[in-house]
């Protein structure tokens, strides 16, 4: 993560550059004892041997893990605890989270946000919920961390929960996304047509089409991944 930024953030020649960079863990049912917690882990410098003086950046690398459990949506330690519970929670319906979400937390959410909450939670539907599941958890946790990191910037607590709000709409938002993105390339693994696909998933061929271009042209890999990032202008 920090040898990333080589030639981005900073180059050989001036390594004062370098920016801090936080791994986010986010622990679901967390066991009891570490419950509603959020702990911060560092370098810290140690000398060993001799007496160093001289200046040096040991604080570049933090993780911190976030621990909720089904009922932090209840509890409410901090706000970041109760929003990510009723995010995560399987004791909600997902008008209940959507409704949490508005009056809670001022997360305004859209139609099409609502309507990928309710299909996430829609056991029924196996094929759907297979292909949202997985997009959601990548684009939530993406969303995630940036809104953590942002936050982790301005402080912990208050800066967290602004972060979030952002990161957590564009996470659902690109969730949804890769999860049409991922249904597409399982029908064109089975060889079916642009009007077949459009058919089964009830949308509209001309809507499908650019997502069905991308994934003839992605493959025989079908990353969702280099899909996502060729539709949207961020892979060459």
């Amino acid at each position: 993560m920090l040898s990333a930024q080589l030639d981005t953030e900073f180059t050989a020649e001036n390594y004062d550059e370098v920016k801090k960079v936080y791994s986010i863990w986010l622990c679901l049912n967390a066991p009891r004892h570490t419950v509603d917690t959020i702990t911060e882990y560092g370098m810290a410098q140690k000398k060993l041997a001799g007496d160093f003086r001289g200046k040096a950046r040991f604080d570049l690398l933090s993780a911190v893990m976030v621990c909720i459990d089904q009922y932090s949506y209840q509890r409410k330690t901090t706000p970041l605890h109760g929003l990510l519970g009723t995010l995560f929670s399987t004791k909600l319906t997902p008008d209940e989270k959507m409704a949490l979400l508005r009056e809670e937390y001022g997360i305004e959410t859209t139609v099409e946000v609502e309507e990928g909450m309710k299909r996430m939670c829609n056991l029924s539907d196996v094929i759907v919920e297979q292909g949202l599941q997985q997009g959601l958890e990548q684009g939530l946790q993406q969303g995630l961390e940036q809104g953590l990191q942002q936050g982790l910037e301005q402080g912990l607590q208050q800066g967290l929960e602004q972060g979030l709000q952002q990161g957590i709409q564009q996470g659902l938002q690109q969730g949804k996304e890769k999860s049409s993105i991922n249904l597409v390339c399982k029908k064109v693994k089975r060889g079916k047509s642009l009007s077949v696909i459009a058919e089964e998933l009830e949308e509209e061929e001309e809507s499908l089409k650019v997502i069905y271009e991308a994934v003839l042209d992605a493959a025989p890999d079908y990353d969702v991944d280099q899909i996502y990032d060729v539709l949207h202008g961020t892979k060459e």
